[in-house]
């Protein structure tokens, strides 16, 4: 039995040949880049340096970082025993006049750059949502104003108590899309009694984010409700 190729079967061969070791050599990169799964704190305040850990995969020395606001960041050594590809540690200060809103961090490394990861960029004190707040009777209590870091809860809700002044306007407002957050967030306001005075969903240019204002007439202690209509837990939101 006759083998034979013409020159061009075998130049196309080759073709193949390297587009396969081309193919690897990109997916090895890809592969190899740096992943960021989570930052904490969420929420920087202009004019502050606040210390970050971030947490994903391939976080591996030397890591460059970068921010979509004015900042700047200080790549810190990580503590001993820790595992420096899962773990990096920054100190990132502000400029005071840093725009409030949602920023974005990238890092690399010597093989890829990571995706971008949506943060707050908040002047309001940050208040971070305790996970023993499903229940209107066990509502964790909160200063206004601020910004509530949380995540949602699945098919429970996270109830977050404050003090309102007769005549008083507060605003609320929820970032979960607006973040990158698959959560479909609703918010309820509740007497400490627990009669509705407000339900909330997908405000208009906000996608599937809500937010609202109130006028409290009498003095006292109110509850906001944070639901998910979708029911998933886990995921991220920041309640302002």
């Amino acid at each position: 039995m006759k083998c034979c190729r013409t020159p061009s079967q075998t130049l196309n061969l080759v073709k193949i040949a390297f587009s396969v070791i081309a193919l690897t050599a990109y997916s090895s990169t890809t592969w190899a880049a740096p992943v960021i799964s989570s930052v904490t704190p969420r929420s920087f305040r202009p004019a502050q340096t606040t210390e970050v850990t971030l947490v994903g995969t391939d976080l591996t020395s030397p890591l460059n970082v970068w921010t979509t606001f004015a900042a700047d960041v200080k790549v810190l050594a990580v503590a001993e025993g820790m595992d420096d590809t899962k773990t990096a540690k920054l100190a990132i200060t502000l400029t005071e006049k840093v725009a409030v809103g949602v920023g974005g961090i990238v890092v690399s490394n010597a093989k890829g750059i990571s995706q971008l990861f949506l943060v707050m960029v908040d002047d309001l004190p940050s208040t971070t949502d305790g996970g023993k707040n499903n229940t209107a009777g066990s509502a964790q209590g909160v200063d206004q104003p601020t910004n509530i870091i949380g995540t949602s809860s699945g098919t429970t809700h996270d109830y977050y108590s404050f003090q309102a002044k007769a005549d008083e306007m507060i605003s609320f407002d929820i970032y979960a899309s607006r973040i990158g957050s698959s959560m479909d967030p609703v918010l309820r306001l509740l007497t400490e009694a627990g009669d509705e005075l407000a339900y909330v969903d997908d405000s208009d240019g906000l996608n599937t984010d809500c937010r609202f204002r109130h006028q409290f007439v009498t003095a006292g202690t109110y509850i906001i409700e944070v639901a998910d209509s979708g029911y998933n837990s886990g995921q991220p939101y920041a309640l302002r």
